[in-house]
Formats: structure tokens, C-alpha cells, sequence
């Protein structure tokens, strides 16, 4: 158990942390797959790090398996000569204090190692194309009415899009957690 938790949170704080390969490690210090592992998690990516890193946090004996040479799937750069790719996710939200990413880092310790900074809701990103250029927002209500002033022709389906999108979000959230 002790193993096993020092190994998850080990990976989960050097992904977090350094988002870079982890150096080779012995066989020596990993754990032997011959032991018994309460729970055994398929993939090194963010959610099984931190599904990981959580269960052992919590006292279960874990071991993940990951194919790749890195851990962190979506969450690491990787390099193909002389460029380097950016395969990792761009927003990650709920990250300030009392929301979810949180409470979750803090759960295992990690809060004030793993900081973010909020996005401004004015604009975070943009899109330019022939005849537009759209700076993205954040909040459901506010570009909806921005896109349909853009776009009014379809402003119905883009209504539609953003009831069944903030329903979705509204789900997820209704979800228990138990990072409280």
C-alpha cells in the first residue's frame, strides 16, 4: 500500500509538476506484479492518475499499467524532431478555491503545488477566419447571445445547443464527488 500510494502521487506530482518524461525507472522500484493490488488501473492518463493517486490516498493498494514511454496521456508535450507538439488539454475549469479541481487537489495534498490562474471571461481564445473574428468567452448564456447576434439565421439551433449543454454541465455537477 505504502509503495503503491508513494508511486502514484509520485507520478501524479511529476506530471503536474514538470510535464516531462520521467526518467527511466528500475524494476527494482517498482512494484511486483506477483502482490496483490486492490484496485489496478488501466492508463497513466489524468483521470487514471488521479483515480490512481486518490484510491491510494485513501488507503487501497493501486498499481496502473500505461503503454506509452510518458505518463499524463493528453496531459504532456511531446517532441517529433526538431518540433514540439501540444497534445495536452488547453482549459481545465472549476480550478479556485471551494470548486471542484480544487477540492480534489487538496484531497491529495497538491493545492498549492498545482496552481492555476482563472481565463478572462471577456476572452481567452479567438477564431479568425474569412470575415470573422470571434474572441471566446466563457459563460453558456452570454455566448450564446454572442454567437447568435453573429450568427442570426441560427440562433433557434444555437438556443437548443446551449440548453442541452448547460443541462449536461448541470448533470456532471449534480454528480457526488466526495472531494467535500
Amino acid at each position: 500500500m505504502i509503495i503503491a500510494h508513494l508511486f502514484v502521487k509520485t507520478i501524479v506530482r511529476h506530471v503536474l509538476t514538470h510535464r516531462r518524461p520521467m526518467p527511466p525507472v528500475s524494476n527494482s522500484v517498482l512494484p511486483a506484479t506477483h502482490e496483490h493490488y486492490d484496485f489496478a488501473i488501466i492508463g497513466m492518463g489524468i483521470g487514471g492518475l488521479t483515480l490512481g493517486a486518490l484510491l491510494a490516498n485513501a488507503g487501497h493498494k493501486v498499481i496502473i499499467f500505461e503503454q506509452h514511454y510518458v505518463p499524463g496521456g493528453y496531459g504532456h508535450t511531446f517532441r517529433q524532431g526538431r518540433f514540439s507538439f501540444c497534445a495536452e488539454l488547453h482549459y481545465v475549469w472549476d480550478c479556485g478555491p471551494g470548486e471542484r479541481v480544487y477540492q480534489m487537489l487538496a484531497k491529495l495534498g497538491l493545492e498549492k503545488q498545482v496552481t492555476f490562474h482563472r481565463l478572462d471571461s471577456n476572452g481567452f481564445d479567438r477564431i479568425v477566419a474569412p470575415g470573422i473574428d470571434y474572441t471566446i468567452g466563457s459563460g453558456f448564456e452570454r455566448e450564446c447571445q454572442r454567437l447568435s447576434v453573429l450568427f442570426p439565421v441560427h440562433a433557434g439551433n444555437l438556443k437548443r445547443y446551449f440548453e442541452i449543454v448547460t443541462s449536461l454541465h448541470k448533470q456532471l455537477y449534480d454528480l457526488p464527488i466526495g472531494f467535500s
